[in-house]
């Protein structure tokens, strides 16, 4: 198997990473089940491999500004690449060792599987307003963000969701049409809210108030395994 020889760019990377912050290696995304002997051998090889990375990290931090390191190595599975943009060396691979939706921390070694929901602020209609999205592995969805708790706006149900599924990358707009004993709640004031929001989480969920002709609260679950989003719709007394 050849071995990569990382050096130049990936060290420098490495350093500007201890100067702007707290460096953390991470092993994430594992995705998938594969049903080879070969899994926890290529485990293994990968947490070595991160720790070996954190090791040489640690070191860069006690050197001078500009301090470069040398850093090969053989993967025979997966793929490693650097995210800038949150100061993170990562290592995804395919590997059904340990259960879905796990998170094991080893010293700076951080080690996910996959599936988890992301809650967070967003515009994935590019409209320059703001939306609560919730994602996973299988949807991403969002909700106009729509006043506050504080301050209670017009809302109309009908356009206030974005689906995409990922798979088939397809998006649609749904007019949501809410229905309490027949009545028709569709519009009025309230605001919409996040009940949870993070990354890694097991389910995140928006909440929608309303004050129409009947109150209620709407809320809107996405679960980490589904590729679906339960709503409950509860009448406040």
């Amino acid at each position: 198997m050849k071995v990569v020889k990382m050096k130049g760019m990936l060290s420098l990377i490495i350093a500007l990473a201890v100067i702007i912050a707290s460096t953390v290696i991470v092993a994430s995304s594992i995705n998938f089940y594969i049903e080879t002997s070969g899994d926890a051998q290529n485990f293994n090889q990968g947490k070595i491999l991160m720790s070996n990375l954190d090791a040489v990290v640690r070191e860069l931090m006690f050197e001078s500004k500009g301090a470069t390191r040398d850093f090969s190595f053989n993967l025979k599975q997966g793929f490693f690449h650097v995210d800038g943009n949150n100061n993170l060396l990562k290592l995804t691979m395919e590997a059904d060792v340990i259960e879905p939706g796990t998170i094991i921390k080893e010293g700076n070694v951080i080690i996910k599987r996959r599936p988890f929901v992301d809650a967070y602020d967003g515009d994935p209609d590019n409209d320059d307003e703001n939306d609560l999205v919730m994602e996973n592995d299988f949807i991403m969805f969002s909700v106009k963000e729509i006043g506050s708790n504080e301050s209670h706006v017009d809302i109309g149900t009908k356009d206030l969701i974005i689906i995409t599924n990922k798979f088939t990358n397809t998006t649609i707009k749904p007019e949501q049409t809410m229905l309490i004993d027949m009545t028709d709640v569709s519009s009025g004031t309230g605001y919409t809210e996040f009940l949870n929001r993070g990354s890694d989480l097991e389910e995140a969920s928006i909440r929608l108030f309303m004050n129409s002709t009947i109150d209620y609260e709407a809320v809107f679950t996405l679960k980490a395994g589904h590729d679906f989003v339960e709503v409950e719709v509860r009448p406040m007394e």
